[in-house]
């Protein structure tokens, strides 16, 4: 069975290579960008099955690379995570979840396999939604 793939942008390499090695473990394979420009370009020659996020980056903030990925491809779940609690709605117009920094980690993989259409492992609970908004 193949794993699915997320890709997921932060402009924070320790960040980065912590999460990494967490949904690596969780049975994610993970392609990572720093640069959200540089994101762009590479997403439309990589596959991937969801994106994750950061919102605060520098050239291109995640709510704009969510935009920007949308008129790629309509159907791409995109999954927001930031240190902040809370964005304004108007930031995530274009994304089906919104993790902040109160969120649990459970809870973002959860959403990610569901996203992602990777099995749910036997007594965890599936998010009911996975496009409701957490904060």
């Amino acid at each position: 069975m193949n794993r699915p793939t997320i890709f997921y942008v932060d402009d924070n390499p320790s960040s980065q290579k912590l999460l990494k090695l967490i949904l690596s473990d969780a049975g994610f394979d993970v392609i990572t960008e720093e640069n959200p420009v540089h994101a762009l370009a590479m997403a439309k020659n990589v596959r991937f099955d969801v994106a994750l996020l950061d919102y605060q980056m520098p050239q291109m903030n995640g709510a704009q690379l969510a935009r920007e990925l949308r008129r790629i491809y309509s159907d791409l779940p995109i999954i927001m995570i930031s240190g902040y609690e809370d964005l304004p709605p108007s930031e995530l117009v274009c994304v089906d979840a919104y993790y902040g920094r109160s969120s649990s980690l459970n809870e973002l993989i959860d959403t990610l396999q569901v996203l992602a259409g990777a099995p749910v492992p036997s007594g965890k609970n599936a998010p009911v939604e996975p496009a409701s908004r957490h904060a």
